[in-house]
């Protein structure tokens, strides 16, 4: 009797991990990783859950080599350092310029689909893939006179609360510094993800959406910062030993 074919991983699941991890145990990992998907699909009829299942593994595996993990890390951990504060620099900028347009709209020139629509159906990371949005946004941020629109109080009070979770987290000995890097990106855009779920299931009329869509980003916009400086911090540890060994 003729063994069944190997099935073959994600292909692309696949290449992106191959890029990520170092040549001195890739090929044990993704030798492991393929065996292990081949027993999956051998024991059960949902193939699709099986593949699902491997590229959650894969992009685990990918950020913790890539970006986090110790000494078999591509990158040093002075680089990540550097990486981290670059897009968490980013992130901040994209938001607020959001934030600033969106509070003071008298364009939108530019952008290529109905804004107030994309706005009831919680689609508000649509604008940042508009071209427009950018030279909109960069002129509203010069207009602007006083900061005061900067301020949301639910979105500070959950802040404070994540703040306060996740150094409670990042505390504990038992959870690694990928796992809480994961943890803290997930937990960054929570307020967005429900915020977004929510105007979906409800259409509400455009006058009612500004307070939900506020909530969604300024929680991104304050959280950011502190959410980098703790991973950050979490390299230095790193950063420190790769110094002294």
């Amino acid at each position: 009797m003729k063994n069944k074919p190997l099935s073959k991983p994600p292909i692309i699941a696949e290449w992106l991990l191959s890029l990520c991890l170092p040549n001195t145990i890739k090929n044990e990992i993704l030798g492991d990783l393929a065996e292990e998907f081949n027993q999956k699909i051998a024991k059960s009829a949902n193939h699709q859950m099986v593949k699902q299942k491997y590229w959650q593994q894969a992009l685990t595996t990918s950020i913790q080599y890539a970006i986090i993990h110790g000494k078999n890390s591509l990158i040093d951990a002075n680089s990540k350092q550097k990486i981290m504060l670059l897009i968490g620099t980013i992130f901040f900028i994209s938001i607020y310029l959001l934030i600033t347009w969106l509070s003071n709209i008298n364009s939108t020139e530019g952008i290529n689909f109905d804004i107030f629509t994309e706005l009831q159906n919680g689609n508000v990371h649509k604008i940042l893939t508009q071209t427009g949005f950018w030279p909109l946004a960069t002129t509203s941020m010069y207009e602007i006179k006083g900061l005061s629109y900067l301020f949301q109080f639910e979105a500070l009070v959950w802040t404070f609360i994540s703040v306060k979770i996740l150094a409670f987290c990042r505390q504990k000995n038992t959870i690694s510094k990928a796992t809480f890097f994961i943890f803290s990106l997930l937990w960054l855009f929570i307020p967005y993800v429900f915020g977004a779920i929510y105007l979906k299931l409800t259409l509400l009329p455009i006058q009612q959406v500004g307070p939900i869509v506020a909530i969604m980003l300024f929680s991104i916009l304050y959280l950011i910062l502190p959410i980098t400086y703790m991973n950050v911090k979490n390299l230095s540890t790193q950063l420190n030993v790769e110094t002294h060994s």
